[in-house]
This record gives structure tokens, sequence and C-alpha cells, in this order.
């Protein structure tokens, strides 16, 4: 009988430990990760809560095809609420909730003629604001994006994608500048060129 008190007793407990946890820590109101693929740059995430804490965490080495990162180092800024507020709007006007799930620099450009493209960086923005609850990840960005010089002897359709990815690359941009990457030469400019803009 007393273990059958105490066993109740003990999931009782951890029942409230799990309840006290998932109050004291609620999901981010946004979260991006840059997942590099035979690239110079590093491998980071940042997490945006809805009090503005930002919180970084990046690696010494990115890890190899399969394996999970090591988070190395970390780093926690506080960002005002109007500048949150920026980074929310931003989210609403280029409508992020309407975006598909994913995106990939590959696509047909004739019937049954594929433009394939390997070995690129993957980006992902995953927004829970009460105004919009979504995951988006974009393979190979700049190819969806348009924002690559084309190719001089290849005549390749314009993405089907490019103006969603632009409009992805639009919240991108403004989350690195806010929260910067921690690789020096990814700046917002890197994904929007001052003559691209979403939708042109």
């Amino acid at each position: 009988m007393r273990y059958r008190i105490l066993t109740a007793t003990v999931v009782a407990g951890a029942l409230a430990a799990l309840v006290l946890s998932a109050v004291r820590a609620p999901k981010p109101l946004v979260t991006a990760e840059f997942q590099p693929e035979y690239s110079d740059w590093h491998a980071w995430r940042v997490f945006i809560d809805a009090t503005g804490e930002a919180t970084q965490d990046s690696v010494s080495e990115n890890p190899k095809a399969g394996e999970k990162p090591v988070w190395a180092f970390h780093k926690t800024v506080h960002l005002p609420r109007p500048k949150v507020s920026e980074l929310l709007a931003t989210i609403s006007a280029v409508r992020f909730c309407e975006l598909q799930p994913s995106y990939s620099a590959t696509y047909e450009v004739r019937p049954n003629e594929y433009r394939v493209v390997t070995d690129q960086n993957t980006l992902i923005l995953d927004v829970n604001a009460s105004t919009c609850v979504r995951r988006v990840s974009i393979y190979g960005p700049h190819y969806v994006a348009g924002l690559l010089e084309p190719d001089a002897d290849v005549d390749y359709p314009v993405h089907p994608n490019r103006d969603e990815a632009r409009r992805f690359l639009v919240v991108w941009a403004k989350l690195l500048q806010l929260v910067p990457s921690p690789n020096p030469d990814e700046t917002p400019d890197v994904y929007m060129p001052h003559d691209l803009g979403p939708g042109r």
C-alpha cells in the first residue's frame, strides 16, 4: 500500500513539474536557424521570445552530413519592445503565414527537365505569434529568390517561387539587423541586394 501511495505521489509530482516547465518555457516567438552545407560560414540559431530576449547559439565547427550541430558558443541580447514590434510588423507585411512550409532551389524549367542545385545552405524561420504560426525552410535561398547572376550560356526561366522566397528573405534580413549573424560576412544585404526586392 505504501508503495502505491509513493508511486502516485511521484507521478503527481512529475506531472506538476512538467506543467510548471511548460509555463516557464513557452515556445519562442521567432526561431531562426542557418544550416550551412559545404560553406565557410558556421551554423547558428536564434530564439527570440515575447519579452525581447534573444538567445543565439553557434558552432566552432560545422557538423558532418547527418550529424547534429554542437552548439559551442552562446550569446544573449535584449531587444527593445519596439524592435520586436518591427520584426512582427515585417512578418505581417510580407504575409509570412501564407508561405509554403518549404522551398527548394531545384525546380522544373521545362516539361520533364529540371534545374538541379546541390550543396546549398538552408534557412529556417519558425514564427509562433498570435496572428501567425508558421515554419518555413528554404534550401538554396539565393537560387530560389533569383539573387545570383544568371548563367550566360543557359536560359533558365525564373524560379516559380522567386517572389515568395524574397518575401521570406525580407524577414530574414530584418532578423539579421536585430541579431547579427556570428559569421561576419553574413550581413542583411547578402540576402536583400539593394536593386532587388519582393515581387520585383
